[in-house]
């Protein structure tokens, strides 16, 4: 097992952990991240804010939990990060609150083996125009992850 595989299952268990122990009827959307067993990718948008691409899944479970992904466009003189590629999350894809997924986390972890694992949805019941899902897409995804200093 490669040092970066043990890191990632040293997180993924703490953060287990700390999900159980921090169970409530209302979970976080981390929580519910680290604790999901599965994605299903249904589409990608694209917001009008510079440049960003927005994924939409269902996380399982619960069955039918929107989850949005954004990969935020780099563009300072919009907002952006030039250096440094910003990942956050959202349960409707509004993003008027978001969370952030931050590098060498147990979420980025946890979601790196859900983007790895999953499978491709429709997204007839999304109310916003987007691109069909495409497993080249969830690739993309996962580089802009790992390498969160790579231009795109």
């Amino acid at each position: 097992m490669t040092k970066g595989a043990v890191t990632a299952s040293r997180l993924l268990a703490t953060a287990t952990i700390s999900v159980m122990l921090g169970c409530g009827s209302r979970q976080s959307l981390e929580q519910q991240v680290l604790s999901a067993d599965h994605l299903e990718y249904l589409a990608e948008a694209f917001p009008s804010d510079g440049g960003s691409r927005v994924f939409f899944f269902y996380m399982h479970p619960p069955k039918h939990q929107l989850l949005a992904l954004m990969v935020r466009h780099r563009n300072p003189a919009l907002g952006g990060n030039a250096d440094f590629q910003e990942i956050w999350l959202d349960r409707g894809g509004g993003f008027g609150t978001h969370t952030d997924v931050q590098p060498a986390s147990a979420l980025e972890a946890k979601l790196l083996l859900l983007l790895q694992a999953a499978t491709i949805g429709t997204n007839a019941e999304l109310h916003v125009t987007t691109k069909p899902a495409s497993l080249d897409h969830l690739k993309w995804v996962t580089e802009r992850m790992t390498d969160r200093r790579a231009k795109w």
